[in-house]
């Protein structure tokens, strides 16, 4: 996948961070990104990040990014959180490994990862 291609990562509800058009994006590979992602809050809890300029995302490779989200107040169940990946053509969407969102702690922190297995 190349630029314009979109990772569409859902399911990071109730979150306390506000909607915002360039969430920033951390990482080893933020730059594949811009460095920002489209950050829906609440109960939606999406982000969308879009491959830029002359990058290329690779279905070989991990692609590590990070975002900081302020959990709510009181504690909830883990979330099922999933990833979709889109160059014109939905790629069904791939269930994300780890937990967010699960305390009232601050700092909370997933890993995220997908194998391609043939």
């Amino acid at each position: 996948p190349v630029n314009g291609t979109t990772v569409t990562i859902v399911g990071l509800t109730n979150s306390l961070t506000p909607s915002a058009a360039a969430l920033a994006v951390g990482g080893a590979h933020a730059s594949l990104f811009g460095s920002t992602g489209v950050w829906t809050g609440g109960s939606t809890g999406s982000l969308v990040l879009t491959v830029a300029g002359d990058q290329t995302l690779l279905s070989s490779a991990d692609t590590v990014v990070q975002i900081s989200l302020v959990n709510p107040c009181t504690a909830q169940a883990a979330p099922n959180i999933t990833a979709e990946v889109a160059n014109g053509t939905a790629i069904a969407s791939k269930a994300l490994l780890g937990s967010v969102l699960t305390g009232t702690d601050v700092w909370k922190s997933v890993t995220v990862w997908e194998s391609n297995t043939t």
